[in-house]
């Protein structure tokens, strides 16, 4: 079992869809609330930066750490992101905010960096947003939220499709690459885990077009994320995994 405390993300190279070191000098991981965007055509390394106390998401250099692009407005004021999700290829930047809107940025061309226009703003969650997941392999963003709820949103016309109903919050989501299957990860209410004896978590599993597949109930240990799996991978087995509390790694079969 893996012990210790999360410090931040590491990037790992798998087919030029992340950043991948060219030199001892290249970061290789970022802190909390950070994602690294594919290197330029120039070389040099560049950082999303989110949930600083202003609520803006800047665009920073891996390096030096000096700004290259604000978006101000991100949030309204009083309001701070509390979830984000970089594409794999970068060219698209999906947050939620405490007041439960969801932001995207889309890169325009390759010669303009991700954060030079003003983001979409989409509405449907009740609470805070809590997860994002992006999957361009199937057009397809997932939030999770405090409201119970996880909405799947259309990557391309950047509009909604369907919500999926929990009993608890959602706070973890990813999106098959392969067979477009959403896992979101809800709490389970206390009441029903003294009345159930059931664990603090379930894993759901819901088709791309809104239909429930199956539920799992958790371990006892509360289980924190789920992470996405790589296309290639999820093509061979068809499986999600969920990390606990405790460090143990679990799968589920789909």
């Amino acid at each position: 079992a893996l012990r210790g405390t999360p410090v931040g993300t590491i990037c790992v190279g798998i087919e030029n869809t992340v950043a991948t070191a060219t030199d001892a000098a290249a970061p290789l991981a970022v802190g909390p609330c950070q994602a690294m965007l594919p290197p330029t055509a120039a070389g040099t390394s560049e950082v999303l930066v989110w949930g600083r106390w202003d609520g803006a998401v800047r665009l920073c250099d891996a390096d030096s750490g000096d700004t290259a692009g604000v978006a101000a407005q991100a949030v309204a004021p009083g309001d701070a992101v509390t979830a984000a999700r970089l594409a794999p290829a970068g060219d698209c930047f999906a947050c939620g905010s405490q007041s439960g809107v969801l932001l995207v940025w889309k890169r325009p061309s390759p010669t303009q960096h991700l954060l030079a226009h003003t983001p979409a703003r989409l509405f449907a969650h009740d609470g805070a947003v809590r997860a994002v997941a992006l999957c361009p392999e199937q057009a397809t963003i997932a939030t999770g939220s405090d409201d119970g709820t996880c909405v799947l949103w259309d990557l391309n016309r950047l509009d909604y499709r369907y919500t999926l109903p929990h009993a608890g919050p959602v706070f973890a989501v990813c999106v098959n690459a392969h067979n477009g299957t959403v896992y979101p990860l809800e709490a389970v209410p206390q009441q029903q885990q003294q009345q159930q004896d059931a664990s603090a978590t379930r894993l759901n599993a819901w088709s791309i077009n809104g239909e429930h597949i199956q539920q799992v109930q958790c371990t006892k240990q509360f289980v924190v994320s789920v992470p996405p799996t790589h296309p290639r991978i999820a093509a061979q087995h068809s499986f999600t995994a969920c990390a606990c509390v405790c460090g143990v790694a679990g799968t589920t079969g789909r």
